[in-house]
């Protein structure tokens, strides 16, 4: 682990995290998908309580609509027996009497100027009449060919009454008419001669031959069944569909519920949603009774709806209908209390979920900071520290760079340039003293040979001035030449060794140079890897930002789940506290990296501006080599010149003109060389100088 990058140990933290954190929400969403599951079962489970009521509901207004229409069925044929009793009654005690005794019979006896008697059917319609006036009931006979014309057929459902009676006349016939926004029923049957009586006087009114039995004409029983005809069709139109489609839901959601599979999501049937069956005993054990309960059920509604109206059977069902609808929907109820049990245990599931999610990412991301903390800020602030001990000059200072990740490669960087900076401090002492030394030197021998060059002058000023005499000191003056080619070989050698030592300068100068520029190059890498720092710092500050995106997209997902999200919409308000830390902490890092930045750039200043130095330093010692130079030609030349004079001493006695101005030549070259001798000595004071300034630069550094 130690010898992975930084960039490594910062991937694999913030992998493992991201992991985590997938798996936990993972796990998380599968508990909140399992909450939701739950609650669609219990609330379809809920439903079937409903589809219980609902069942019952249609299966007995089913028999109530059955059981009205029978019921009144059977009222018009009591009262049309009634009629027809009441009519044979009239006919025979009322009418054959009243005959015999000579009484009107008429079809409107009110009419009559002398009193007179209703025809049977007239009476028939006359009490029909008045029991229609007090109330929603009216009866009245009607006929195709009728002895009262105002008693004819009255509308197409009329005549078609009559000629189904006439087809069947031992039936009755039914109708529902819709008149001034209101429902009626209408039954007729056949009016039939019932005694000899009514047979003979409609045979003698229509001239034609009656007898009793024969239909005379049909009664009509109108019935008020609604006020609204839409309410009044539908109770008119029973049906079992509501009844059908409960049972069917309640019937897949049932095994569903027992097996798994799909189940309808609405009462229409149109969405369906899928359940993965439960294995809780308890479950399985009421959806048993629920089974049973059901079937007896369903056969109870089937004999209701089989059986004779009004038979012991259909009683017995219309009582065991709701009894047993009772028993299904308290099982029923069971169940769902029950689901609701499982769901609450699975609550209680989601909660710890959501718990052990929010301490394993606060665990987590904890982890990341000590390990930030440990192996990034404590040993970065170690190298801000040794940055700024190197940039006070302190190059004694020693920086542990044993670790192999990039803050190691930047301690064994910061040191190499520590050690780099103090070799080449320690050469640049050591040169600027050995260039005191030899300046020194140099110094003392342009001296001597400035003394020499004084010496000779004087000497050629003597020879000037006692020419005359030249032939008696030619001894002297082949001594004195002698010994001024002695000197100028000893200055000629000094100025070489000078030569050579500012060459050594040169050289150490140029060294100098090298170590200041590779000082320099350490340091601007230094810069580089604080530069990449810099960019894992990003990298960090951007997955901070994509872990606050991330609990947004939770806490709205949370808002949707509602309730049951209120426990995610925490985590995710937790997540993002993390997320704000977590860049806070980057941005603590980041300061530190431009801190460590600066220093770096200041260090890359102050080498750049020492190799200015040395480049300077090496341009004087290079003028004080050309001087030198100068020195040794010189002198080289003056020798020559002095081994002139020696031979023009020798040959003096051959020409004294020639002498006169080798000699005038030679006062000349000594002042040229005396001169030269004094430039000399300055080159090499200044060289001091400069080299007493290199050393006051480098002392600053602590070796």
């Amino acid at each position: 682990m130690k010898s992975l990058s930084l960039k490594a140990k910062l991937t694999a933290g913030i992998s493992a995290i991201i992991l985590l954190s997938l798996f936990l929400g993972g796990a998380v969403f599968y508990s909140l998908q399992k909450s939701e599951s739950d609650s669609d079962i219990v609330n379809a489970a809920g439903r079937q309580r409903m589809l219980t009521q609902a069942m019952s509901k249609s299966a007995l207004s089913y028999s109530l609509v059955k059981n009205s229409l029978h019921a009144a069925e059977s009222q018009v044929s009591e009262l049309d027996r009634y009629v027809t009793k009441m009519r044979g009654t009239y006919a025979a005690m009322v009418i054959g009497p009243a005959k015999q005794a000579g009484m009107g019979i008429s079809m409107h006896p009110e009419a009559e100027l002398d009193p007179a008697l209703p025809f049977p059917a007239t009476f028939a319609r006359i009490v029909g009449e008045k029991f229609a006036a007090a109330g929603s009931f009216g009866v009245d006979i009607i006929a195709e060919d009728p002895v009262n014309p105002d008693q004819g057929l009255k509308d197409a459902i009329d005549r078609e009454a009559f000629n189904a009676l006439v087809a069947n006349p031992d039936r009755m016939f039914f109708r529902e008419v819709e008149s001034e926004g209101k429902l009626y029923l209408r039954y007729y049957t056949a009016d039939k001669a019932v005694v000899e009586a009514c047979a003979s006087c409609h045979s003698k009114i229509k001239g034609r031959t009656f007898r009793v039995g024969d239909m005379l004409g049909i009664r009509r029983f109108s019935m008020l069944f609604s006020d609204d005809v839409a309410v009044g069709r539908a109770r008119l139109d029973p049906s079992l569909e509501e009844y059908k489609t409960a049972r069917a839901v309640f019937t897949q959601t049932l095994a569903a519920f027992k097996s798994g599979g799909e189940y309808p999501a609405d009462l229409a049937m149109t969405r369906f949603k899928s359940y993965g069956g439960s294995d809780d005993a308890a479950v399985q054990a009421k959806i048993g009774e629920i089974e049973a309960a059901m079937e007896r059920f369903t056969r109870s509604v089937d004999r209701l709806t089989q059986a004779e109206i009004g038979s012991e059977d259909y009683w017995q069902a219309q009582y065991d209908v709701p009894l047993n609808a009772n028993k299904l929907r308290k099982l029923s109820d069971d169940l769902t209390n029950r689901f609701a049990q499982i769901a609450s245990a699975n609550q209680s599931t989601v909660r710890w979920a959501v718990a052990v999610m929010v301490l394993a990412v606060i665990a987590a991301f904890a982890g990341l900071f000590l390990v930030l903390g440990k192996t990034v800020l404590t040993p970065i602030e170690g190298l801000t520290e040794a940055a700024h001990a190197i940039a006070r000059g302190d190059l004694t200072r020693r920086i542990d760079s044993r670790r192999k990740d990039e803050v190691g490669r930047l301690a064994f960087a910061l040191d190499e340039m520590s050690g780099n900076l103090n070799d080449m401090i320690a050469r640049i002492v050591r040169v600027s003293r050995d260039l005191v030394a030899s300046s020194d030197s140099i110094s003392h021998a342009t001296q001597k040979v400035a003394a020499g060059a004084e010496h000779q002058s004087q000497q050629t000023e003597m020879v000037a001035v006692s020419a005359n005499q030249m032939g008696v000191v030619s001894q002297d003056i082949s001594r004195n030449t002698t010994e001024a080619a002695d000197a100028a070989g000893q200055a000629t050698q000094v100025a070489l060794e000078s030569g050579e030592v500012v060459r050594s300068s040169i050289e150490g100068m140029a060294r100098i140079s090298n170590s200041v520029l590779e000082s320099a190059n350490s340091v601007e890498q230094l810069a580089q890897h604080s530069d990449q720092i810099g960019q894992i710092v990003s990298v960090i500050d951007d997955i901070a930002n994509q872990t606050n995106l991330l609990a947004l997209n939770a806490a709205i997902e949370a808002a949707r789940a509602g309730d049951q999200g209120r426990g995610f919409a925490v985590v995710a308000d937790e997540v993002r506290h993390l997320a704000t830390r977590t860049t806070d902490a980057t941005k603590e890092i980041a300061e530190m990296i431009r801190n460590i930045q600066n220093g770096t750039a200041a260090a890359v200043q102050s080498m750049h501006e020492g190799q200015a130095e040395v480049e300077t330093g090496s341009e004087l010692v290079t003028k004080t080599g050309q001087s030198l130079q100068q020195i040794v030609e010189v002198v080289e030349g003056l020798t020559d010149r002095i081994q002139q004079i020696a031979t023009a001493t020798q040959e003096q006695s051959a020409s004294m003109e020639e002498v006169t101005r080798n000699i005038s030549t030679v006062s000349e070259e000594a002042q040229t060389a005396k001169e030269q001798a004094q430039l000399s000595s300055q080159s090499c004071d200044e060289i001091v100088g400069l080299a007493d300034e290199l050393q006051r630069v480098v002392s600053a550094f602590k070796l």
